[in-house]
């Protein structure tokens, strides 16, 4: 369906392009911006406050959250496979219910829902969950050096 090419960008063929609402198509084009900002923020997020003397560092945080998060959207897409005809972006595209009037728009949700979409879901919450452990574990070794690690279940920063 949809190519990639040489600069990352993912080309999404015209035809199937005007069966997409704009955000979706928007975030399609933008896919490697996307992927890194939403790591980056989920890595700025999971160190906690930057700014202040109140320093909450926690290693419990740094280290298992990446472990567990990513899993939730990867089960939540699997209970509620996506459907692009069917909520806000829809709505204000005037593509609401699209798949249930157009063929083609029924075969995009159709494989949003298919075995394979499942299967790349788990490769990338499985993928982004190493990445994340990786850098979230640099960043627990340089905070226990410089001694503001914390080890504690509750936190002020939760």
């Amino acid at each position: 369906m949809a190519t990639l090419v040489a600069a990352g960008k993912v080309d999404i063929p015209r035809k199937l392009a005007v069966l997409l609402p704009p955000t979706v198509r928007m975030f399609g084009e933008q896919f490697p911006f996307s992927k890194w900002f939403g790591i980056g923020l989920a890595i700025f997020l999971l160190y906690g406050p930057v700014v202040g003397a109140h320093g909450d560092h926690n290693g419990f945080r740094y280290l298992l959250a990446p472990l567990v998060c990513p899993w939730f959207a990867a089960v939540y897409y699997r209970l509620a496979p996506l459907n692009v005809y069917h909520g806000y972006a829809a709505r204000i595209s005037g593509l609401l219910n699209f798949d249930e009037r157009n063929d083609d728009a029924q075969r995009f949700v159709t494989l949003f829902q298919s075995a394979e979409t499942r299967s790349f879901a788990w490769r990338a919450a499985r993928s982004v969950a190493l990445f994340e452990v990786i850098i979230m574990a640099v960043l627990t070794l340089a905070n226990a050096a410089a001694g503001t690690l914390t080890w504690a279940l509750s936190s002020s920063w939760l």
